[in-house]
């Protein structure tokens, strides 16, 4: 069986969801995806069978009335978290 490892975001269950869907047809065809994410997608993820490494941070970003606000602020976080995600990313690869 063939191994690949699958980054998805962890904001929202919008990409977790679609991934799942995608992982089991990969499944399927005989890949077995192991998934690299962080947040609340680590536990939907681990649900459907997956190994799934707890390894990326990524801000939540602030809303008001199903709007993005103070948007400078979560660009400053998120560029901090995926600096530190990046190595713990490149260490799993390796």
């Amino acid at each position: 069986m063939t191994r690949i490892l699958y980054g998805v975001s962890p904001i929202g269950f919008g990409h977790a969801s679609r991934s799942v869907a995608v992982a089991l047809k990969l499944r399927e065809k005989g890949v077995e995806p192991e998934f690299a994410t962080g947040g609340r997608a680590v536990s939907f993820i681990q649900s459907y069978g997956f190994k799934v490494h707890d390894v990326i941070s990524e801000p939540v970003p602030f809303e008001s009335r199903g709007k993005i606000v103070f948007s400078a602020l979560w660009y400053i976080k998120y560029w901090f978290g995926y600096r530190a995600s990046y190595s713990r990313m490149e260490e799993l690869i390796r």
